[in-house]
């Protein structure tokens, strides 16, 4: 059985009180951020001939677990 573990470490610092508005803003970022680690992620895979999913966005990602 196949196993990918990933790790993808973000840090976000607040100082002050932020706004519903900032918050949500910060949000957007992370997901963003996060978004730009998977996609670095799947190329990875792709060439490394693991990732047999999908590629259109949108598409759900596919399962981390196969068995023989």
């Amino acid at each position: 059985m196949l196993r990918i573990v990933c790790e993808f470490p973000i840090t976000v610092s607040v100082v002050g009180t932020p706004t519903a508005e900032g918050i949500a803003d910060l949000g957007r970022e992370v997901e963003e951020a996060l978004a730009v680690c998977f996609r670095q992620a799947r190329q990875r895979l792709a060439r490394s001939a693991v990732l047999d999913g999908p590629e259109e966005p949108g598409d759900p990602p596919p399962t981390p677990e196969r068995e023989p």
